[in-house]
């Protein structure tokens, strides 16, 4: 899926984050990232699934922080991508499980 500007917008603003502050974390210029929230310039789509696990809207992955939190250089945000990152990883994100289900898998008959 080709993620669009109103996508990319949706994701800084539940980040709580200035297009300024998004530009810095992901090495772009302010008038950069506002091309990419008009759709003037295409985000790529490992630097969107990577801005879903930020603002944690990834529909199957969540980011954990192992450390401090601190601002992503893009060098970051290889690693993670690649699972490499020595502070950080990706991991797959955690569905509940409802009540009904649980008391059924006790049940002995």
């Amino acid at each position: 899926m080709q993620p669009t500007g109103k996508m990319v917008k949706a994701a800084r603003i539940k980040l709580g984050k200035t297009q300024a502050e998004m530009a810095e974390r992901f090495g772009y210029s302010v008038g950069g990232w506002i091309k990419k929230e008009h759709d003037h310039r295409p985000m790529a789509s490992s630097e969107f699934e990577f801005l879903l696990l930020l603002a944690d809207m990834h529909p199957d992955l969540q980011l954990h922080d192992r450390n401090a939190k601190r601002p992503f250089t893009a060098e970051e945000i290889g690693l993670l991508l690649k699972d490499e990152h020595p502070d950080y990883k990706i991991c797959k994100r955690h569905r509940k499980i409802d009540d009904e289900n649980d008391s059924e898998e006790g049940e002995s008959t």
